[in-house]
């Protein structure tokens, strides 16, 4: 458990120091999408390590544990799909290739403000006009991805955010990372979703299910350095994150056996 933690502790230290790297910055869609992973991440790492402590003395923290992860796996499959337009993009024309990222990272960050929507519309804590008013704001931050149907703003469905396609699409070469991610996540929804197995699967002894997230928390270190290079790779201004990417890569090679990333 202690690697674990030390692991986790080594993320949050890297990501810390390129988080102030996008303070005061201007954020377009890409830049926003990487800041706000990598903001999350913080967050939810800085838990788990707090948690991993604890767990020997209160194994009811695993459970919590594995909640926190599906998060966490939740953002790798998203950052599946811009790896994958890196991999099979056809040419070299670069700009090109940015435009499909910027693509992705605007549905990404605008999909969640579909239900924003969907709260303001069903609240009873707003006129019809402050509703209208709160609706068209919302929607004009990311006018590219609404559409007007009967007066009121509608995700178009380019944008909407489908992890059951992005995880068929990155199944089509064989990865072990990606059937990693993808088989935990799994594992771990059903931590999220009341059912019939979320009582059964605190069944399974301890020590397997921390060995599950004893993975998770090595395929964290490659979630850390893949954010990071996409900034790298394709916003303007951010080359100052390679020593930090390079540190998580060596890192990597050092201390973890999953060698194919």
């Amino acid at each position: 458990m202690q690697e674990i933690i030390d692991r986790l502790a080594f993320v949050t230290t890297a990501l810390r120091d390129a988080r102030n790297k996008f303070v005061n910055k201007r954020h377009d869609e890409l830049v926003r999408f990487v800041f706000c992973a990598i903001d999350k991440e913080i967050r939810i790492v800085t838990t788990l390590k707090f948690l991993c402590a604890q767990v020997n003395g209160y194994v009811d923290h695993e459970f919590s544990i594995g909640i926190l992860s599906r998060s966490l796996l939740m953002d790798m499959i998203l950052t599946m799909e811009i790896k994958q337009l890196c991999v099979n993009h056809e040419n070299n024309n670069k700009d090109e290739l940015t435009l499909k990222v910027k693509k992705s990272a605007y549905k990404f960050i605008s999909d969640g403000t579909t239900h924003i929507i969907e709260e303001i519309r069903g609240s009873e804590k707003y006129t019809a006009s402050e509703k209208d008013n709160l609706i068209e704001l919302f929607s004009s931050l990311f006018h590219e991805a609404f559409e007007i149907k009967n007066n009121s703003p509608k995700l178009k469905a380019d944008y909407r955010v489908n992890l059951t396609e992005i995880a068929k699409n990155s199944l089509l070469k064989p990865n072990p990372i990606y059937n990693d991610i993808l088989d935990l996540y799994r594992f771990y929804s059903k931590y999220d979703h009341l059912s019939h197995w979320t009582a059964l699967s605190q069944s399974i002894e301890l020590s397997k299910r921390l060995s599950r997230f004893e993975t998770v928390s090595r395929l964290i270190v490659l979630h850390s350095r893949d954010l990071l290079s996409i900034g790298y790779d394709f916003c303007e201004g951010y080359k100052s994150l390679l020593p930090t990417i390079e540190g998580l890569q060596n890192y990597w090679q050092e201390h973890d056996s999953l060698k194919q990333s």
